[in-house]
């Protein structure tokens, strides 16, 4: 998927995302800040990639500096006033930005979190390879995603829903290999969660 065709069909889903997304999704965000709020320094640095409408933004330590991005700036406005309408005390910075092209210093934060996000980026290496430059030596990285089901009834599914990823938002059929096998990266556990536990939480440290 492209840069315009992602940010076309996000700024579509700031419509209905919470309504839609937020629930069945919430366990996966609570698990990914469980993580941060438990080994994160006292004020480290922390990137959120793919922020949204901001869902998980409450969830975090209120010492942490919380810098959130996405490339929907319709998201991004349900991000900001969901920030002053709950009173979140964590420090929030919220910017328009692509997770393939990070406008960040190198070894600039001590965590990075990828909250569904891992399957809408066009080109994976380049998404990983941002996350490991702008995150410190032995920083965690956090992926909370959906990756193809080693199931061959359900991977099939995948493959066919995969097809049409430019009108869904996503890749349904997207490997969980391209982390696992990704030379920076170590994986440290790997949880499933979400309904039936078709989602996972790898929880990664920078090598």
């Amino acid at each position: 998927m492209s840069f315009l065709t992602i940010e076309k069909v996000y700024n579509a889903y700031a419509l209905f995302y919470d309504q839609l997304f937020g629930k069945i999704f919430h366990p996966g965000r609570h698990r990914g800040a469980d993580i941060i709020n438990k080994n994160a320094p006292n004020g480290a640095n922390v990137l959120e990639l793919g922020v949204g409408t901001g869902l998980s933004l409450p969830l975090y330590r209120p010492d942490l500096n919380v810098y959130g991005i996405d490339i929907s700036e319709k998201m991004l406005k349900k991000a900001e006033k969901r920030v002053h309408s709950e009173k979140i005390k964590a420090n929030i910075s919220l910017k328009l930005m692509d997770a393939e092209h990070l406008e960040f210093e190198d070894n600039f934060f001590d965590s990075v979190v990828a909250l569904y996000v891992a399957s809408v980026v066009s080109d994976i290496d380049k998404f990983l390879s941002e996350i490991c430059r702008v995150c410190r030596p032995d920083g965690e990285v956090i992926f909370v995603n959906h990756f193809a089901s080693e199931n061959r009834a359900l991977n099939a599914i995948e493959k066919k829903i995969g097809r049409i990823h430019s009108v869904v938002g996503f890749k349904s059929d997207f490997s969980i290999d391209s982390i696992l096998n990704y030379e920076n990266l170590q994986v440290l556990s790997c949880y499933n969660t979400n309904l039936f536990g078709y989602w996972k939480v790898l929880h990664c440290k920078l090598t």
